[in-house]
């Protein structure tokens, strides 16, 4: 079984996710959650990029106003299994 992680997307390193970087990221192996936060208007629309795109597990993801909150959200979403 591969390890389980999640993802936190944010404006604040100042990048941005193609669009086939953002199709790639919601099928990679082990992908749990992913949390972004809405820091630009981009950010809206790279969730529903990524949100409508078809996947082959299901995927937990959620837009936040902050990275506090995301963090958090994320930590209580992220199952563990050994």
């Amino acid at each position: 079984m591969p390890p389980r992680f999640a993802v936190l997307v944010t404006g604040s390193l100042d990048f941005s996710l193609g669009f086939e970087a953002q199709a790639d990221l919601g099928n990679v192996a082990g992908l749990q959650a992913i949390a972004i936060v809405r820091q630009f208007p981009r950010s809206d629309l790279v969730f529903d990029i990524i949100r409508r795109l078809p996947r082959d597990h299901v995927l937990k993801l959620e837009l936040f106003p902050s990275r506090d909150s995301a963090c958090k959200w994320l930590r209580e979403h992220l199952v563990v299994t050994h």
